[in-house]
């Protein structure tokens, strides 16, 4: 689910749909067609986009916030998971289960500007915006690639825990 301004965008995964939901009233907006099999929803508050990753078609659906209308559809890697933004590059990082890959998402132009190889299995993601830093955790390498956001290009690969799927960030 991803919340924009008071909307909330909720993936049906088996419907190929995105649901839309006003927050103030809990009522449905509309229902917004996507590819193949959707899983995950990031919203860029600054642009109004909704970015849809669709695993069985191997793209992403970009959303008009404002329109609730698909205005693109971006061709990534295989079996796209995990999506992030990071508002302060108009970036979009797009976790690719099946290539082993991130795609890298151009905010402006809706073209992918980097592919970027990571560990096995790319599940959980994060961005952190002071120092431009993108995480993944690679399920079945056991590890988590950094990603410099300038770049694009992992500058460490973390090994942790068995499995992991998920991580986020906390800021002391």
């Amino acid at each position: 689910m991803g919340m924009q301004k008071g909307r909330l965008y909720v993936v049906n995964t088996c419907s190929g749909t995105v649901t839309v939901i006003d927050t103030a009233t809990n009522n449905v907006v509309t229902t917004i067609d996507v590819g193949d099999l959707p899983q995950r929803v990031a919203v860029n508050d600054v642009t109004n986009r909704v970015y849809v990753t669709n695993k069985a078609s191997h793209d992403v659906s970009i959303i008009d916030a404002v329109t609730n209308m698909v205005i693109a559809t971006v061709a990534v890697g295989d079996g796209p998971l995990n999506v992030v933004v990071n508002e302060l590059t108009n970036k979009i990082y797009v976790a690719n289960t099946l290539s082993n890959s991130v795609s890298v998402i151009d905010g402006v132009t809706n073209m992918v500007i980097a592919t970027i190889p990571v560990g096995v299995n790319p599940m959980g993601m994060a961005v952190n915006k002071v120092d431009n830093r993108i995480y993944v955790a690679n399920m079945y390498s056991n590890n988590v690639s950094v990603i410099d956001g300038n770049t694009d290009m992992v500058i460490a690969t973390i090994p942790v825990g068995s499995v992991p799927s998920d991580l986020d960030l906390l800021f002391l």
